[in-house]
């Protein structure tokens, strides 16, 4: 009788659940909003993990594209698109740095905390689709503080300290090539931590054939994963 009330809860899908119908609700509602704001008119998706639009395909009523081969015109439209949609995305004032208009008509916006990259994310795209006559806006910026964080342990002491954990993991011991010249790189970094999301921290990365390791700067406190294999 217990498995018989248990079984038919265990396949619930998320979209079925009453969480994301509360945050489905919270998120329409915020569209609804930009899109009387804005002008919009097309389609927009969630991310229902951190509450905010992803991605944006259609146009806007006042903005009209004539020329989408001139770069100096589209320039100005991407623009003007980028005016309408800066109070809706992640990154704060100052930390964006336009780039040049790409071959394939983009137009992107770099995203950068105090000097520092981002991954997974750091940017905004916008594109003009010919075949479509529609804008795509890809909003990939992340919510980071401008606060200045120390730097409490040096390029060569994190990598000093994550070899030396690694050549005491089991998975050194199936390392292919040498690893003496590896170098970390310093990034604000989101990763996981048993199966956990941890928030963005800036850290030192080094990653191997089969492990990734993470030191928070400013705490000094080291974080390893396995690393994806693909087989």
């Amino acid at each position: 009788l217990l498995l018989l009330v248990v079984l038919p809860l265990v396949g619930i899908p998320y979209e079925k659940t009453e969480e994301y119908a509360r945050k489905q609700a919270i998120l329409d509602e915020g569209a609804a909003q930009f899109r009387a704001e804005t002008g919009f008119d097309g389609y927009i998706s969630y991310n229902h993990n951190t509450m905010k639009f992803s991605t944006f395909r259609g146009n806007y009523q006042d903005i009209t594209v004539t020329a989408p081969q001139d770069t100096v015109f589209m320039n100005h439209v991407y623009e003007q698109v980028f005016a309408k949609i800066r109070p809706y995305i992640s990154a704060r004032e100052g930390q964006l740095s336009e780039q040049k208009i790409t071959q394939s008509n983009m137009k992107e916006w770099i995203q950068k905390v105090n000097g520092y990259s981002i991954h997974p994310g750091g940017s905004l795209r916008i594109r003009y689709n010919l075949p479509t006559k529609e804008f795509v806006i890809i909003d990939n910026t992340v919510d980071i503080p401008n606060e200045p964080i120390p730097i409490n342990i040096s390029k060569e002491e994190a990598k000093q300290r994550i070899l030396s954990e690694y050549y005491r993991s089991e998975e050194y011991k199936n390392e292919a090539w040498s690893v003496a010249n590896y170098n970390p790189v310093i990034r604000y970094f989101s990763f996981q931590v048993d199966g956990k999301d941890m928030p963005y921290q800036l850290c030192w990365k080094m990653g191997f054939q089969f492990a990734v390791y993470y030191i928070n700067v400013e705490t000094c406190e080291l974080y390893h994963h396995p690393a994806k294999v693909i087989h």
